[in-house]
């Protein structure tokens, strides 16, 4: 059976005719790209009104890894409201579209989800299935999951291989819902699961929960994570530590904000340099831009740090 992605792929194509471009998935990356390819294929086409809806990358997360829908799928679109309405409308089985006015974006479900979501919880050991079933769970808020999906998500921590246990690191430290069992799976080998995971999950959240819990291990996943390569651990260690606020952190954070930048516009750890401002300033009762202005001086900073230091001096902030 052909999953909702291709499904929603022919509908985009059978209506994708007269006054309507209707755009095939693609590499666009947001809704400005979108609007321009809609309307130069427009202008190609001859179209003098014409009238066009699109998903772009961002959006396409609404599906999991077999193309299935986990949650709302948000469709732009430019021209005529109530034209792109009527075309939608046309939507076949299972889907349902919802529109949010002539200032916001359509919104298509799954009658599906529900039934997918109704389903027995895959094994912990398939972990195709249980990537897709996490896509399903979390596509929901935190508070509106159930007590057997957050026992279940424990249970892949527990028996999953390290790419199923990356797939649910970020759902269950934040908000800290890890059992003991799961929480001492995941130090076992938190650097291989942090490493499977999604690249914008952080060991920031980890870290939060180890600290919130009094857990002996905080100071060695701190000096792990302040080792390894990777904004995964770097990034993460030093927002943990900047939201840490203790000054005794500084020279951990001093040692994070040199690190070379990415370009000259990006340091390249830009969260471990305003911490360390921030608690600089705080724990000495100084303005934010004294202290900046004084690091400008300190010829250890490359250009990217520098050039936001020197951002913070002329704005305050």
């Amino acid at each position: 059976m052909p999953s909702e992605r291709a499904l929603l792929t022919a509908f985009f194509r059978s209506v994708d005719t007269g006054d309507v471009v209707a755009l095939p998935p693609g590499d666009r990356l947001d809704q400005s790209e979108g609007h321009d390819e809609a309307r130069a294929e427009a202008a190609r086409r001859g179209i003098e009104r014409p009238h066009w809806l699109f998903w772009h990358s961002q959006a396409a997360a609404a599906f999991d890894a077999d193309g299935q829908l986990t949650g709302p799928l948000r469709i732009n679109w430019g021209g005529d409201h109530a034209r792109v309405a009527e075309v939608l409308s046309r939507l076949p089985e299972p889907f349902e579209v919802t529109s949010h006015g002539p200032d916001g974006v359509f919104e298509i479900t799954s009658r599906a989800v529900a039934d997918r979501a109704a389903e027995p919880f895959p094994d912990v050991t398939d972990t195709p299935a249980v990537k897709a079933r996490v896509a399903l769970i979390t596509a929901r808020p935190a508070e509106e999951r159930t007590e057997a999906e957050w026992a279940w998500l424990n249970e892949v921590m527990v028996g999953g291989d390290v790419a199923a246990q990356g797939s649910v690191v970020r759902w269950l430290v934040d908000p800290d819902r890890l059992t003991d069992a799961a929480l001492e799976a995941l130090l076992a080998r938190w650097p291989q699961i942090y490493s499977a995971a999604p690249k914008d999950v952080l060991v920031w959240r980890f870290l939060t929960a180890l600290h919130r819990r009094g857990h002996p291990a905080l100071e060695d996943v701190v000096a792990t994570s302040v080792r390894r390569r990777g904004w995964t651990f770097q990034s993460g260690v030093a927002h943990f530590l900047a939201e840490l606020g203790d000054p005794a952190r500084l020279p951990t954070l001093y040692q994070l904000a040199l690190t070379p930048g990415r370009s000259a516009h990006t340091p390249g750890n830009a969260a471990a340099l305003d911490g360390w401002l921030r608690i600089r300033a705080d724990s000495e009762g100084r303005e934010l831009r004294d202290v900046a202005a004084e690091a400008l001086a300190d010829p250890a900073f490359d250009a990217a740090a520098r050039r936001r230091l020197q951002r913070v001096v002329d704005r305050g902030w």
